[in-house]
């Protein structure tokens, strides 16, 4: 159960692969580690309670909501006629890099029974991994720190991690809020955004998130950071560092999945347009010689996930036609139909309900 096997798994193909920052770590772990790791998941996930503002592997909350939250604030702000500085912070590595201690202590606070806690410290504390690269595998060997990524209860562990820097932004008054609620920082695991109608207020909460980070073995990149500016202009020279690195400044970005831009709100459909393209291309290169039926059900399966599209704006009729042109055309393509087959038909033939209606369907 403590040993796992360590497989890196490339990035971006597009990039060097001499590049060892080109890498993702994925462990993966005994059958019996994950059945247990379940049990343990399902037993305690509702008692640690992480506070409102972290939205990762929460039961009704998703990363598409934790977009619509952001979008939802920074559109009111806007309205207002302030901008909001949004910030997405990169953490380097930041499963790798978690300390057990401050962790398991952070868990005994959060009210875990300290029999689990001792499990998952004795798990940790002596857990082996071995390198897979090339069907070699290397001797195993301890680790010190860091979850497992792939693991079943690593999401959640690292969201306890860091909860409390959400909690002591919140405290500090600084960054967004609607009301009285706030909404200045939005975490889901590792992913966290700050969002503050100033950037002096920006830079105050910034220095919180160093000062958390250096104590709890974090490091936030600030090259690989991003800022987007809503409701002003995107001023290239505006001067916002993470630790003491200058952060890019962007017109969009992606958050969890999910396109989002500071000029266009409908971009994030046409973003879909062209990912369903993708998609089906490979999809047909891939499985277009199978029968009919069988090509009808991993089309839906494969191409029709539509990441994100709960939060797109379908009241745009006309970047919502282009898309079902795209999935008119994509099925008399996989079905080997005339041109001009009629759009009222494919429905019939195809057994597929119209995608505008199956995109509503999901809000």
């Amino acid at each position: 159960m403590i040993l796992g096997t360590m497989s890196p798994l490339i990035k971006d193909p597009r990039k060097s692969q001499q590049c060892s920052d080109n890498y993702r770590s994925l462990t993966i772990g005994s059958t019996m580690s994950k059945i247990f790791d379940m049990i343990l998941l399902q037993k305690h996930n509702l008692n640690l309670g992480t506070s409102d503002n972290q939205f990762g592997f929460k039961e009704n909350m998703s990363t598409s909501m934790c977009t619509m939250v952001l979008n939802e604030t920074a559109a009111y702000y806007v309205k207002n006629g302030s901008p909001v500085y949004t910030l997405f912070l990169d953490a380097s590595k930041a499963f790798d890099r978690l300390n057990y201690v401050k962790l398991f202590e952070k868990l005994i606070a959060k009210g875990m029974c300290p029999i689990t806690v001792r499990y998952l410290l004795n798990m940790y504390m002596t857990q082996k991994i071995q390198v897979k690269w090339n069907g070699i595998i290397s001797d195993p060997f301890g680790v010190s720190n860091g979850v497992r990524q792939g693991g079943v209860l690593s999401p959640l562990l690292f969201s306890v991690y860091v909860d409390d820097l959400l909690t002591e932004l919140k405290k500090s008054g600084l960054g967004c809020h609607i009301g009285n609620r706030y909404y200045g920082a939005l975490g889901y695991a590792d992913d966290i955004v700050l969002l503050c109608p100033t950037k002096e207020g920006l830079r105050q909460m910034i220095k919180i998130c160093e000062n958390y980070a250096f104590n709890h073995d974090i490091r936030f990149n600030g090259k690989k950071s991003q800022l987007l500016v809503f409701g002003g202009l995107s001023d290239q020279q505006i001067d916002i560092r993470v630790n003491d690195e200058p952060v890019p400044v962007s017109d969009n970005a992606l958050h969890l999945g999910n396109f989002i831009s500071t000029k266009n709100v409908y971009e994030c459909i046409d973003y879909g347009v062209t990912k369903f393209n993708s998609s089906f291309n490979y999809f047909m290169a891939t499985f277009g010689k199978c029968q009919k039926l069988v090509k009808n059900r991993l089309f839906t399966q494969y191409c029709m996930t539509l990441y994100g599209s709960q939060v797109w704006p379908l009241w745009d009729n006309n970047r919502l036609n282009n898309l079902c042109i795209k999935w008119r055309n994509a099925l008399r393509r996989m079905w080997n139909l005339p041109p001009d087959t009629h759009c009222n038909l494919l429905p019939l033939i195809t057994s597929q309900d119209p995608i505008n209606i199956q995109l509503k369907c999901r809000f």
